[in-house]
């Protein structure tokens, strides 16, 4: 439906989707949807213009997940965990520069919540800097079990929501240039899709604190507020 707006200008119903569901019918509806004038309400997505420390409003997702902590708190069920093997050199106090500068670009990574007069707002806080722990595992007798051990009590530790940032890492070092990163975040803040753009952005700057290569990353035009 994002990509018919998109392309064509055009808000289709949700229910259509699913009612032409061939390429064939989708194209005749959306000739005929475009022959009723049906265009697109929906302007482009302006970036919030803010005061200095003004709070922001939560989308119906954050107040589902804030709304879920508050009635069962002390709980890690909507915590996203992964575990990223490396293999090679690594320079950990490039990838805390890394992880530090992802999470400066994505403003969800650097907010935190309260409840002001029963409502929930986000703060941003722009003074985050991420630290990873290391853990050395080399001399561990079941590596493979000690690995899954950690890691599962790892994506088990419960956020506090009014404390930013609701990410986390860790680092398990497995052998020679062996290493397994362990990165936690808050369903509040982040999704399973975002954890490719997560890799994706921490790769680009690792290599570029590493080496100098620019990250070529292109600028975010808005953010997940706006």
């Amino acid at each position: 439906i994002s990509r018919i707006r998109r392309q064509y200008g055009l808000d289709l119903p949700i229910h259509d989707l699913f009612r032409y569901s061939t390429i064939r019918d989708l194209s005749a509806r959306i000739d005929q949807l475009h022959g009723q004038k049906r265009e697109t309400s929906q302007g482009e997505i302006a970036a919030i213009q803010r005061q200095p420390g003004q709070a922001d409003e939560l989308s119906f997702a954050q107040e589902r997940l804030w709304f879920l902590d508050r009635l069962e708190p002390d709980n890690p069920y909507y915590n996203i965990a992964f575990a990223h093997r490396i293999t090679g050199p690594l320079d950990v106090a490039a990838l805390e520069r890394s992880l530090t500068a992802v999470v400066a670009r994505h403003e969800a990574l650097r907010v935190s919540f309260e409840e002001v007069d029963g409502r929930a707002l986000a703060h941003l806080d722009d003074g985050i800097e991420i630290q990873i722990p290391v853990a050395d595992l080399r001399h561990v007798d079941d590596l493979e079990g000690e690995l899954i051990r950690r890691a599962h009590a790892e994506a088990r530790i419960v956020f506090d929501l009014t404390k930013a940032p609701l990410l986390r890492a860790r680092l398990l070092v497995t052998g020679t240039e062996e290493y397994v990163l362990l990165v936690t975040m808050h369903h509040i803040v982040s999704d399973g899709w975002s954890l490719g753009v997560l890799v994706r952005e921490l790769v680009a700057h690792y290599r570029h604190f590493t080496t100098g290569e620019p990250a070529l990353l292109a600028q975010l035009p808005i953010q997940y507020a706006d």
